[in-house]
């Protein structure tokens, strides 16, 4: 009996080492079985096992690997009856034509016609024409796609645009990707795709956008990123499509930053009547855009199991922060709760992370960023900012203060006193407060003890400040002499801060930075 085993085969079977060896008792005898020889259901079995490893990392990744070279067509070339015991239990090992780039796809249709495809041509820079007529005969068979991800060549948009405008039965996830400022059919899916899960749509959406969603309840997630804004495109617009989506749990927005965009006035509540029921299962909410349009969807929103909010808001701030709408739905979303929360500061931006470790930048359960230039109106708005989110930033035990770009230090330094007491006494659970070297001098300078009590009420409960530098400083004798007034006083008052300095390496201290 001759077959083939890969060395890749031969990884998948280490996980399961008795089933690949096959050894039975028979009476008193051990009979040692082919791969050929192996029953059905141990067959089924290494199959399994080697999609668990697969997918236990990252379902949408597994899912590509699966139904690739390095996935199930490995381990079908086994032998031809491990190929036919694979292919007659399809759905239950989630089997499908992977459709992309340079792959056979008419001959995969031809041999393989009962297998659910997936069109994954995501690269629009290296397709070819021979892909984009694989894309328009893949999409002759709309009742076997359970997957579409295309980024949309110039010369034959209109055709597979045209392709894609009839009804989708069995689709679950379904992602266009568009450069330049297309023209999206609102018939797009022929208005029925009822089993569509996960929808994405970056560069356009369809101009009527709420009728195209209405049909899809079973959304469970929404993606409409580098989106051109129009005044179609209003707060009631977007509280529409939400409406139109009761069971959706991922929600990423955003527009583009562009100057042209024209900027919604909200004069009075976006809405009418509760929206209490519109989010009742939304986790993730990502929005990019002016907060002006953001504050009109959340007003009087509640979403009781959000856990993961990230937002940048750019647009010219005043010196008042006019978000209360957005303060308040942060405020009313339980799960956004952590104990470590950083501040940052760059040349461009400042913004808060509030998560349950110090750093977590773009990855923080809760991210607010504002796109805003000079570092006397960044502290300004960021004390307002705490002020406004005091009761989520009251369970705060770790603070840090970032700030990056050289051209920072002498700003910082040259400014008018910053409102530190307006921004710190939110933190009245802080245990630990981080601070480096550009912030710590001028901190300092508010922390030392006065005739007038100021910061009495700051920090109340502190047990400690660390020091972050990057190796090389050449004044941490100064800094700790900075702080002795502020140690001193608080000695005193039986109130004890131990400071202490950590160095950092010239890796450890751009691992800190790299989000700026």
């Amino acid at each position: 009996m001759s077959f083939i085993a890969s060395d890749n085969v031969c990884a998948s079977l280490e996980a399961f080492e008795t089933s690949a060896t096959a050894v039975m008792e028979l009476s008193t005898k051990r009979v040692i079985l082919t791969f050929d020889q192996l029953p059905d259901d141990v067959v089924l079995e290494i199959f399994d096992t080697y999609k668990d490893l697969v997918f236990q990392d990252s379902r949408v990744l597994g899912m590509k690997t699966w139904n690739s070279k390095r996935g199930w067509y490995t381990l079908a070339h086994v032998t031809r009856r491990w190929r036919s015991i694979a292919l007659a239990s399809s759905f239950r090992l989630r089997l499908m034509l992977h459709l992309s780039h340079g792959a056979p796809a008419k001959e995969m249709l031809r041999h393989l016609h009962f297998l659910p495809i997936v069109v994954n041509y995501a690269s629009a820079g290296t397709m070819s024409g021979n892909d984009e007529d694989d894309i328009l005969t893949a999409l002759q068979l709309p009742e076997r796609i359970h997957a579409i991800r295309i980024e949309f060549p110039e010369k034959s948009r209109q055709e597979i645009l045209a392709a894609l405008s009839k009804p989708f039965t069995a689709l679950e996830s379904f992602e266009l990707n568009f450069t330049g400022r297309p023209n999206v059919p609102g018939a797009l899916l022929g208005g029925f795709a009822p089993r569509l899960a996960s929808l994405t749509l970056r560069g356009a959406v369809p101009a009527q956008l709420p009728r195209f969603l209405d049909p899809l309840t079973n959304l469970l997630s929404l993606r409409l990123e580098r989106i051109h804004a129009h005044p179609s495109l209003t707060p009631d617009t977007f509280l529409g499509l939400l409406r139109a989506v009761p069971r959706l749990e991922r929600l990423i927005f955003s527009f583009l930053p562009s100057s042209d965009i024209p900027t919604p006035t909200l004069t009075t509540p976006a809405h009418s009547g509760d929206l209490h029921s519109t989010l009742p299962k939304l986790t993730t909410f990502h929005y990019r855009g002016r907060p002006e349009y953001l504050e009109g969807v959340v007003d009087d929103a509640e979403a009781p199991l959000l856990r993961d909010l990230q937002l940048t808001l750019f647009g010219e701030f005043s010196t008042d922060l006019t978000v209360p709408r957005l303060c308040q739905f942060i405020t009313e979303s339980e799960l956004l709760r952590y104990p470590v929360a950083t501040i940052f500061f760059t040349a461009s931006s400042f913004g808060l992370w509030v998560g349950p470790r110090p750093y977590s930048s773009a990855q923080a359960p809760l991210s607010l960023e504002l796109a805003e230039r000079g570092i006397e109106k960044q502290m300004s708005l960021m004390a307002q900012l705490c002020h406004a989110l005091s009761s989520t930033l009251d369970s705060v035990e770790e603070l840090t203060f970032v700030y990056w770009q050289d051209d920072l230090q002498h700003e910082w330094r040259s400014a008018a006193t910053p409102p530190w007491h307006e921004l710190l006494k939110h933190f009245r659970s802080v245990r630990t407060l981080r601070v480096e070297s550009g912030v710590l001098f001028d901190l300092a300078r508010f922390l030392a003890p006065r005739g007038d009590g100021a910061c009495a009420d700051v920090l109340p409960v502190l047990e400690e400040i660390e020091l972050q530098f990057e190796e090389g400083y050449v004044q941490l004798g100064e800094a700790f002499d900075a702080l002795e007034p502020f140690a001193a006083a608080r000695q005193s008052a039986a109130r004890p801060v131990e400071t202490f300095c950590k160095m950092l390496s010239a890796e450890e201290w751009g691992r800190v930075h790299w989000f700026f």
